[in-house]
């Protein structure tokens, strides 16, 4: 048995086949939030991006900013609220927001945060959810989110808590 328990942990797998990661656009009038918050050190110093698009890819909202001082999980959500409230402040009602973190998506979807220490900001997206909108959470992959990505090198360069583009930034 001792040998079967070996044997089975050093045999090798095939890799599985590359495969192509791409941004989708949403479909119809919906938009999409693609975002991404993070720490370094988490905690530490901690920023936000975000690029807000339409259904055929189109620019219509960039932002990044700074935290402070904060853990990867708070940015995270933060971001995703930051967000939110800017699609709600132009008038839109059908969202899509994409996150590479699970965990977040998990909080604000599924779990019972009651005890949370971030109830608050939790709780704070999901009455977005409670309203008479469309709003949807969903993963994405670190490699379909390319454009935000681009963002963080934006966000590295401003010293200001948050600022916007209603075009790209060049």
């Amino acid at each position: 048995m001792h040998k079967e328990i070996i044997s089975a942990a050093t045999t090798s797998t095939t890799p599985a086949p590359p495969r192509e990661v791409v941004w989708k656009p949403p479909t119809n009038a919906t938009l999409n939030l693609n975002m991404d918050g993070s720490a370094i050190g988490n905690p530490g110093p901690s920023g936000f991006r975000g690029l807000i698009r339409n259904n055929i890819g189109d620019w219509i909202i960039g932002f990044v900013g700074h935290y402070g001082y904060a853990t990867n999980l708070f940015a995270e959500l933060t971001t995703i609220h930051q967000g939110l409230q800017l699609i709600w402040r132009f008038g839109h009602h059908d969202v899509v927001c994409e996150s590479d973190c699970k965990t977040t998506l998990h909080l604000i979807c599924d779990a019972n945060t009651g005890y949370h220490p971030y109830t608050t900001i939790i709780n704070k997206i999901k009455d977005y959810r409670s309203k008479p909108r469309r709003l949807h959470f969903c993963h994405i992959l670190r490699e379909g989110n390319k454009c935000v990505g681009a963002l963080a090198m934006i966000e590295l360069s401003h010293e200001d808590n948050f600022v916007q583009w209603d075009t790209p930034p060049h």
